[in-house]
């Protein structure tokens, strides 16, 4: 529950989550949802939260260009009683992490996102790192996949300078993400009412506009 019902077309509270890892002043922090809400004609940001729980009812992969550069984005639609979250997560580390974990669902309902801080020793130097878990019915859900798993992700040169390349491991999780999407959907299907309304859109008719900062951390 992160609020009060307002007057939206669905009688809910909707609130848009965006996971991050910095600050205001851009600088590494422990991960965080940045949470906003339409009241009126304007958006409110919400004090900051770390987990968020509900029926997973959608799930949905975009691409929006920005400033010349191919963002996709992972949106989950969540639901509760009261409430509903337009929860999205970029190809990072930190989403693959999350995708990897929910494509091992049976089913959608009682789902809790949690992020965290994890920290690791490196020659000596403590550095952290943002973790994502995934809670059902009080039962921590394991990767489906293991990192052996998958595609490796390669080391390339582009302008004489060596960088990673995940397009193989990318595609891997597209694949995956479409797979669950058609999952969820025909799970929802089969035990809807008869009595049940329209859906909710996957992705709102409007949402706040992504910043540099948010464009940057979804890789």
């Amino acid at each position: 529950m992160l609020g009060k019902p307002n007057n939206t077309n669905t009688n809910k509270t909707v609130f848009y989550l965006q996971q991050k890892s910095k600050d205001a002043s851009n600088k590494p922090c422990a991960p965080y949802f940045k949470i906003t809400t339409k009241v009126g004609d304007k958006y409110e940001e919400k004090p900051s939260q770390t987990r968020v729980s509900g029926n997973l009812t959608k799930l949905d992969l975009s691409t929006k260009e920005f400033e010349g550069k191919k963002i996709k984005t992972v949106t989950l639609l969540m639901q509760d009683a009261d409430e509903v979250y337009y929860v999205k997560f970029g190809f990072s580390q930190t989403g693959r992490q999350l995708f990897n974990t929910l494509f091992s669902l049976e089913n959608f309902e009682n789902v809790e996102i949690s992020l965290f801080e994890r920290k690791k020793e490196d020659k000596g130097v403590t550095k952290s790192y943002p973790g994502v878990a995934v809670w059902q019915n009080g039962e921590k859900v394991k990767w489906k996949y293991e990192l052996a798993d998958l595609p490796k992700v390669k080391e390339i040169t582009a302008n004489d300078m060596k960088i990673n390349d995940y397009s193989e491991l990318n595609a891997f999780f597209e694949k995956e993400i479409s797979s669950l999407s058609k999952k969820i959907q025909a799970a929802k299907v089969s035990s809807r009412p008869a009595s049940v309304g329209r859906d909710i859109a996957t992705t709102p008719p409007s949402e706040p506009e992504i910043s540099m900062q948010d464009a940057e951390e979804v890789f």
